[in-house]
Parts: structure tokens; C-alpha cells; sequence
């Protein structure tokens, strides 16, 4: 950050310069208005090296702002407001604390491997909730990540993003490519047509400098790097460390190919085969509990059909198969389960022990919402849509649980899979025809 003198834009004060770009300046500012600090985005219009008119940089500016806004998500940058003060532009958006990524990888600054790839599928999850919206990034690349405390990570500057556009900006974008060279797709550069295939492509590449720290398409040169880009194979990541399991570099090659055809068809078969792979180390880890199981299968299974509405019209056959299919996982006394506010894609069906499930309220005070035990589950919510925890579990004593990946089961066993979407989800439904019919006795 640099101080400058303190100046207003609106009714934001603004207080340091916490970055700078080829098209602006942004400041941490405060909302004096609902007492926040946020970050503020201002626009240059007077750059004799523009390429574009000031009517035209205003309309690409205006751009970024109604196209982030649009988007609703922990994991992009929320807009607050846009206005303009005394013919300057800007926009105000969240303000976010953590590492950006560019930083981590410039500084080697060690993170574990399944993090790291935690950190890239949350990317690709988010990417694709964009794309499934029609907006598709153009500029992925480390400088646009950050990584928040909690290891979850927020892309910024939606700057030459692309989405319904008007005749204005497609008259700005003809015969122009946008991005940042290293990060460009092979069609990107040769000025073909760009889709969320060519975020994929970029996600890649920074999947790989985060992962190696080493670019797999580089040179000397501004053309040399893009012509790697175009014709040249990156060396596989297991160049850089022999320990990285290969399927790391079949993951990675998928998602780098020349041709857009040819890479993963959605970010999210990106972030599913990442997670198919965290789900693999972590099994051999030594969190899997690998100790002989003192209970009866058949006692666990009776208890699932007869407490939980989505394992009641489940065959004793089918449950068993999803056992198999699932990791046994041990936690001692005290040891988190998971967190809340945490992105999960397992549920959790306890064997042996006890497990507390607590909330925290604003005041930053933890409740209690339930103690569980033997045959007990919980986090199924998961299954349905890979969602944020919204309460954590806590291991209250020596706990054995079973954890169902619900991208393991969908990939191995769809149909088992599907019976247990349709089931939670009619569950969820229910629920939200109950609470609807109060509030209509409420209000009549």
C-alpha cells in the first residue's frame, strides 16, 4: 500500500493507493455511509498511449463494473456501487485481505500440494458458475487471484471480461486480443473465437506455474513466448518434482491443449478431476483409518433406512456399495471435522464415536446445534452442490466416520449417485414447501 493525501470521490474518503493498472488506479477507501472499508477502482481517460477513445475506455470500465455485479459469488470480488465525482469514473468494490497468488509463487512460498490444488478447483468451480452466467474471464491469471486467510481464493479485475455486449464495446474488441501474454489460449492468440474453454486453458497454465513455479510456456521474447503458446509441450510437472503423482500431468496436459476441442468441455470436469485426485492422496494419507472396525455393517445400515429419508428406499446391497466406494476416516478428541464456511464435497456417516456440530453467531460465540453418534450423518447438504459448510463438526472423542465423496460416487457409481441427489433433494424440497406454506398463514 502507499499513503497519499486523504480525498474524497463521492461520499467515499479515500485514504492509500493499493494498486495501480494500465487503465487505473485503485484506493482502500471508507464508506462513511454504512461504515465499511472498501476498495475503489478509478479510470484514466486522458493516456495519450490509449488505444481507445475516452468515450470507448469509460464504455469498457462501465463494463467490468455491470459485469462483475451481475455475479454473486464468495469467490469473485462483489461490486457496491459505480458513480463517477468531478469527471472521474469509478466503481466501488470489496475490499479483500490475503496473499495474491502472483506473490505466492514469485516469493516460493511453500504451500502443501493438496491445498494448492484445493485453492485451483475452487478457481475452476467458480470459473464455471461465470460461464454458466455467459461471462467469460479472458485475463485468468496469478496477479487476478487472491488467497484469503482461510487457503479460499477470490478472482479479481473483470476488466476484459466478455458478456452480452453492445455495438460499442463489439467495436472496441474487433481485430483486438485481450489477456495477458503467458496466460492467452493458443485462439486467443491467433485472434479465433474465445469461449470458457479458453478460461480453462488459462486456469491451466496457472495451475502449473502455482504448482512447479516455472512457466510451461516461456522465452525470451514477446513473440518466442507466444509462439511456445501455440506449437510448443510444456516439460511434464513431474520434471520439476518427482514426488508429484502422474496423474497431476495428465490433468494438467487435458487442460493445455492446442486445441479448444480437446480441453475439459466445462471448468468443472477440472475441478472434478482435481478433487478425484485430492480424494486419492488423501485416502492414502494417514488420516485413512486403516484399523479393523469393531461393528456390525447390517446395525449401521438399519439405522441409516430407519433415521434418514435418504437411505430409506436404499437396498442393503446399494449402502454397502457405497461403503466400499468411501473412506473410513479416523479424528481424535478435539480435531475438526470440518469447518465452517469450508467448501465440501463429502458427507459423513459416523461408525464409532461422537461428533459435535456447533454454529458461530455474530458475536463470534460458538452454539451448539447437536451432539451425534453411532450411524448418525451429517454434512449431506454437500452432496447436493459442493456448497460452503454452514456449520462446523468437531470430533468429541476417538471418532470413526465413513466419508462419501460425492465425486468419487458420481464418477464410479452415477445411478447410486443420483438416487441420492433425488432423495436429498426431495427432502430439501419438502422443507421448502412447509416453510412456503407458513409464510402464506403468516401473511393471509
Amino acid at each position: 500500500m502507499k499513503k497519499i493525501k486523504s480525498f474524497k470521490l463521492g461520499r467515499y474518503k479515500i485514504t492509500e493507493e493499493i494498486g495501480r493498472g494500465s487503465m487505473g488506479v485503485v484506493y482502500l477507501a471508507h464508506d462513511s455511509a454504512i461504515d465499511r472499508v472498501v476498495a475503489v477502482k478509478t479510470i484514466k481517460t486522458d493516456d495519450p498511449n490509449m488505444y481507445m477513445s475516452q468515450e470507448e475506455t469509460v464504455e469498457v470500465f462501465l463494463k467490468e463494473a455491470k459485469i462483475a455485479g451481475r455475479l454473486t459469488h464468495r469467490n469473485i470480488t462483489a461490486i457496491y456501487d459505480i458513480g463517477e465525482d468531478r469527471g472521474t469514473n469509478f466503481f466501488v468494490m470489496e475490499y479483500v485481505e490475503g496473499d495474491n497468488l502472483e506473490d505466492l509463487i514469485t516469493q516460493r512460498k511453500p504451500v502443501p500440494l493438496v491445498e494448492k490444488l484445493r485453492i485451483i478447483s475452487d478457481i475452476a468451480r467458480t470459473l464455471h458458475y461465470a460461464h454458466m452466467r455467459g461471462v467469460i474471464h479472458r485475463d485468468i491469471k496469478p496477479a487476478n487471484i487472491m488467497i484469503l486467510k482461510n487457503k479460499e481464493p477470490k478472482i479479481m479485475d473483470f476488466g476484459v471480461a466478455r458478456f452480452l455486449t453492445g455495438p460499442i464495446a463489439d467495436k472496441i474488441e474487433r481485430g483486438r486480443i485481450f489477456g495477458t501474454p503467458h496466460y492467452m489460449s493458443p485462439e486467443q492468440i491467433n485472434g479465433g473465437g474465445v469461449d470458457r474453454r479458453s478460461d480453462i486453458f488459462s486456469l491451466g497454465v496457472l495451475a502449473y506455474e502455482f504448482i512447479s513455479h516455472g512457466k510451461p510456456f516461456d522465452g525470451k521474447s514477446l513473440q518466442k513466448v507466444l509462439l511456445a503458446i501455440v506449437n510448443s509441450t510444456p516439460a511434464p510437472l513431474t520434471f520439476y518434482d518427482q514426488s508429484l503423482p502422474k496423474e497431476l500431468d495428465e490433468i494438467m496436459f487435458h487442460a493445455l491443449k492446442k486445441e479448444k476441442e480437446e480441453r475439459f468441455s466445462y471448468a468443472n470436469q477440472f475441478a472434478d478431476a482435481l478433487d478425484l485426485l485430492i480424494s486419492k492422496m488423501e485416502s492414502s494419507s494417514s488420516r485413512s483409518y486403516s484399523k479393523p472396525i469393531t461393528y456390525e455393517k447390517l446395525k449401521v445400515i438399519k439405522s441409516l433406512k430407519r433415521n434418514y429419508l435418504f437411505f430409506s428406499d436404499f437396498e442393503e446391497e446399494e449402502i454397502m456399495e457405497i461403503f466400499k466406494l468411501s473412506a473410513r476416516e479416523g479424528f481424535k478428541p478435539g480435531e475438526v471435522i470440518f469447518e465452517e464456511g469450508a467448501r465440501g464435497n463429502k458427507m459423513f456417516i459416523i461408525i464409532e464415536g461422537q461428533v459435535r456440530i456447533v454454529s458461530r453467531n455474530k458475536a463470534g460465540v460458538d452454539i451448539e446445534i447437536s451432539v451425534l453418534s453411532d450411524g448418525d450423518c451429517f454434512g449431506e447438504m454437500a452432496i447436493l452442490d459442493n456448497s460452503h459448510r454452514s456449520a462446523t463438526a468437531v470430533a468429541l472423542e476417538e471418532t470413526v466416520v465413513v466419508s462419501i465423496n460425492e465425486i468419487v460416487l458420481r464418477i464410479t457409481r452415477p445411478e447410486l449417485c443420483l438416487k441420492l441427489y433425488k432423495n436429498i433433494a426431495s427432502i430439501v424440497a419438502e422443507k421448502l414447501r412447509r416453510a412456503d406454506q407458513k409464510m402464506r398463514e403468516i401473511f393471509e
